[in-house]
């Protein structure tokens, strides 16, 4: 797999372009040294080979008539072995589909730009591990049970193949693992006209694989690291009642407290990796332990209303409501408050005309009727301190749907 960045000029960017910043000491005699091999490519390759196993076998064991237990077990095996380089290159196109690396006396100016330090390096990641699971289950009476689960994950270790500083330690990241616990009831009541779905959960993950953008002078990127522990605990509630043919209403709410318990070495955001840089430091990290991760909102749910109305014996009008909504969360890896996503409502709205088998029908549909602004990723502008793109979902839509169902 290869990857190729391109510096554009006296800048570097992830295929965009960039201006170079103030030119002084290190940055400025770089600069010079560098000046005949303009476009200055980033070239990352790496070839990698992988092995996998996974066994799993259940059995469940009746109890009594009403108390059911099941255990399980997992074991897998992962093998990865591969070759990782990056190297400082000369652009011979505009977008860096093909590159020249730059020589061997100049590329430490071209590694305190863009922190690509030339190197090749070998890594072997091998994991092994065996996972069990338990689940018990109690019908209470043949609409109401209960149940208990524990069940452990696991995600293999790997190669980070955006690895740019050549130190052979940080080639490779270990396994993620995650011990899960749920408890829950599920029911039907009143006479089987209203559902119930109630589940708390606890999830820990150790050595949890995130993605840690760091900093250079003229450039950003991405790596993959292992970054401590987090907990990731709530409660779920999915009702519906149905009192009849006609009417539905339902509502699915979630409540989640999701904080990193070990995380010393996330990436900084854009400010304070400016800072660092200003004051001569080399790297930025900052202490995200006890915050919640990104696309952690603290609730979430969506309510559903549906009503059909009978016109003859044959069609009806039928009207749905929904409401979406979420807490305040962050979108972006290191957190960045100036990206933060705040709370937010979304309504969406269906009127439609058809048969009463819903064979066909005419109607018309809106999404987000009230145009709510939603960031779906975010990200900094590389060698621009201070910017930022976004990606802000649709806004409102509306139209006309024509369905007919052939059997």
């Amino acid at each position: 797999m290869y990857r190729r960045l391109l510096l554009s000029g006296h800048g570097f960017a992830h295929r965009h372009h960039a201006e170079f910043p103030l030119c002084n000491g290190v940055a400025c005699r770089s600069a010079r040294a560098l000046a005949p091999f303009a476009p200055l490519a980033g070239d990352i390759f790496l070839d990698q080979s992988e092995k996998a196993m996974s066994l799993f076998g259940s059995v469940t064991v009746p109890v009594t008539d009403r108390f059911f237990v099941t255990a399980g077990a997992r074991y897998v095996h992962s093998r990865k072995q591969g070759v990782q380089a990056a190297t400082n290159a000369t652009g011979n196109d505009p977008f860096g589909f093909s590159v020249t690396p730059l020589p061997d006396a100049v590329q430490p100016f071209a590694a305190f730009l863009t922190g690509f330090n030339d190197h090749t390096n070998q890594g072997i990641v091998k994991n092994d591990d065996f996972l069990p699971s338990f689940s018990l289950r109690y019908e209470v009476n043949p609409d109401v049970s209960v149940y208990a689960k524990f069940s452990q994950g696991f995600k293999a270790g790997g190669l980070d193949a955006i690895e740019l500083t050549g130190v052979q330690s940080r080639l490779t990241f270990n396994p993620e693992t995650v011990d899960a616990y749920e408890i829950g009831l599920r029911g039907l009541f009143a006479n089987r006209t209203v559902s119930l779905n109630l589940a708390l959960f606890r999830s820990d993950y150790e050595d949890l694989q995130q993605s840690v953008a760091q900093f250079t002078a003229t450039s950003a990127f991405v790596t993959i690291a292992n970054v401590g522990a987090l907990r990731s605990q709530g409660v779920e509630a999915e009702l519906q009642w149905r009192p009849n043919d006609r009417f539905a209403l339902s509502a699915n709410i979630a409540y989640l407290d999701a904080q990193y318990r070990d995380y010393a070495n996330a990436g900084c955001t854009a400010l304070q990796a400016f800072v660092a840089q200003q004051a001569g430091q080399v790297g930025c990290f900052q202490d995200l332990s006890g915050r919640s991760p990104p696309f952690a909102p603290e609730y979430s749910g969506s309510v559903n209303a549906s009503y059909k109305l009978p016109v003859s014996d044959s069609t009806q009008l039928s009207f749905e409501g929904a409401v979406n909504f979420s807490g305040a969360y962050d979108v972006i890896a290191d957190l960045d408050p100036v990206t933060r996503q705040g709370a937010w409502q979304k309504f969406d709205a269906r009127v439609a005309f058809g048969d009463r088998d819903d064979r066909w029908s005419v109607a018309m549909v809106g999404r987000n009727l009230t145009n709510e602004r939603i960031i779906t990723s975010s990200q900094d502008v590389v060698a621009s301190a201070g910017s930022y793109t976004r990606v802000i979902g649709r806004g409102r839509q509306v139209a006309l749907q024509l369905r007919y169902r052939f059997d």
